[in-house]
This record gives C-alpha cells, sequence and structure tokens, in this order.
C-alpha cells in the first residue's frame, strides 16, 4: 500500500502543475450565446438597410407619374384654344350722309331736310336728344326704339329770315350707341337780292294790278 501511493504521487503532482498552468478565460470574452445575437442584429440592420433605402426610391417612383400627368393636363389646357369672348349687343347709328348742301338761297326761305340712318348693330338704337348751334334750326327725331336692320331720320327745318351770307348750321345728335354724340351739318349761302326787290309792306306792284283790271274789264 505504501509503496503504491508512493507511485502516485508524482501523478497528482503532475496533475497539480498542469491545472496550475493552465491560462485562466478572459473575464472580458463575450459568451457564446451572445456573439451569434449580434451577427443576427448585423444581419437584421443589412436587411433593413435595402428596404429602407427602397421606400423612398418606391415613393419617388409613385410620385413621379402624379407629376408627369399634372404637366401633360397643363399643356393639354395649353393647347385648348380659348373660346372667344361674345360680343356685346349693341346698337349702331349710320347715316347715309352728314352734311347736307342747300345751295344759294333767298333771305327768308326755308329749307327743309331729312338725314337718313339705319342701326346696323344687334340692339336697339334710342336716340334720346338731338340739338342745333342755332335757333335757326328746328330738329325734329323719333321717340321710339330703331330696331337692328331698321331706317330712321332726323328732319331739320332752317329758317333764313335775317339770315345773311354762308350759314353753317350744325345739328348734334345724342344715342345709346358709341360714339354717344353725332355731328350733322347744313351748309349754303343766305342772299338777300329778292329782298330788295319785294315791295314794302301793303303796297302792290302796278303791273300786277294792271293785269288784273285789263282781264276783269274784258
Amino acid at each position: 500500500m505504501t509503496e503504491i501511493i508512493k507511485n502516485s504521487i508524482p501523478l497528482f503532482l503532475g496533475l497539480f502543475l498542469l491545472m496550475a498552468c493552465k491560462p485562466d478565460a478572459p473575464k472580458d470574452k463575450p459568451s457564446a450565446a451572445i456573439v451569434p445575437d449580434a451577427k443576427e442584429t448585423v444581419k437584421e440592420e443589412v436587411a433593413e438597410t435595402p428596404a429602407k433605402v427602397a421606400e423612398p426610391v418606391a415613393a419617388k417612383e409613385e410620385k413621379a407619374p402624379e407629376k408627369t400627368e399634372e404637366i401633360k393636363s397643363e399643356k393639354v389646357e395649353e393647347e385648348k384654344p380659348k373660346p372667344k369672348p361674345k360680343p356685346k349687343k349693341r346698337p349702331k347709328i349710320a347715316f347715309k350722309s352728314n352734311t347736307f348742301d342747300y345751295g344759294v338761297i333767298m333771305q327768308g326761305d326755308k329749307v327743309e331736310h331729312k338725314f337718313k340712318f339705319t342701326n346696323k348693330g344687334n340692339a336697339d338704337l334710342l336716340i334720346t336728344n338731338v340739338s342745333a348751334s342755332c335757333g335757326c334750326t328746328k330738329p325734329t327725331y323719333p321717340f321710339i326704339p330703331i330696331k337692328p336692320g331698321e331706317e330712321g331720320s332726323i328732319g331739320v327745318v332752317f329758317d333764313s329770315k335775317g339770315k345773311l351770307g354762308r350759314m353753317l348750321p350744325t345739328i348734334t345728335v345724342v344715342t345709346n350707341a358709341r360714339p354717344t354724340t353725332y355731328k350733322l351739318k347744313l351748309t349754303g349761302f343766305v342772299d338777300a337780292e329778292r329782298e330788295k326787290e319785294k315791295p314794302a309792306a301793303g303796297e302792290k306792284t302796278p303791273a300786277v294790278v294792271e293785269e288784273g283790271s285789263s282781264e276783269e274789264g274784258s
């Protein structure tokens, strides 16, 4: 027994030295259970990164067609011809002539004339006022509306009593057309020779009396 113990002592000493010389495991080294988790986390982050990058790309791709459609719609609207505004309904007065030359008349004569016109507009023509530049001229005008296409006239009477020489009375016509005012003119010359040849009031020409008496006597 003693020999067995003696023989086993070196064996125990060898085991003891072997255990004493074995290096200790590092305290900060992560365990095998933690390392696989870290790898999985990295894999998950790598897998998520393309997905995160893909999201804004997909959003841009979705928005891009909308913008393209908006641009196309704007171009179509620009290419469409804009509707022309409808013409407003307005009357239009058109005179055949706005001047009348009465020539040479004798003092005291009266001149009558009608300035004819046509409503060439697309609404009723209304003459609101007609006035003359002097009291020797008296105008008349229609008070009823003139339908489109219908004709009318402005009547004028010029009295040359007390007038002498070149006379140019003017008539101003006011309407609901544009322009609102129109000018009409009379032109001519008033002479006084006949006035000199006329006998005084109450006097009779001798020749006329003689002719009348001879005819009555016969």
